[in-house]
């Protein structure tokens, strides 16, 4: 059954949830960008309230543009080497927006607004 969940294998044969096959992309480098993967990471953070994570055109593929809802001040250059660590550079947003974001009943995004 194509359910459009992709995983990987561990060397153990555990099954690890890397994201949903709709929203990946292509980075210049031709790895496979997930955005879930960075929007459920990004939403461990204290100071995120909310984020989307979309895939932009950039020389040669594809690039991360994070909007994020936060709760308060942040380093924007502390997060994005954060992120490069976690993930590798192709994630390090290509642009990176604070913005109020509101969502229906049913948590589908309602709503981005710049702040």
């Amino acid at each position: 059954m194509n359910t459009g969940d992709l995983v990987s294998l561990t060397p153990d044969g555990e099954l690890n949830y890397i994201g949903r096959s709709k929203n990946v992309f292509k980075a210049p480098s031709t790895e496979w960008l997930f955005p879930e993967l960075l929007e459920n990471w990004l939403k461990e953070q204290a100071f995120v309230k909310d984020v989307l994570v979309k895939g932009v055109p950039v020389h040669g593929g594809y690039g991360c543009e994070v909007w994020v809802d936060t709760h308060g001040p942040y380093s924007l250059l502390e997060m994005e080497t954060q992120i490069v660590e976690c993930f590798g550079s192709e994630y390090k947003p290509a642009n990176w927006y604070e913005c109020e974001i509101t969502r229906t009943e049913l948590g589908k995004i309602d709503q981005v607004r710049k702040k």
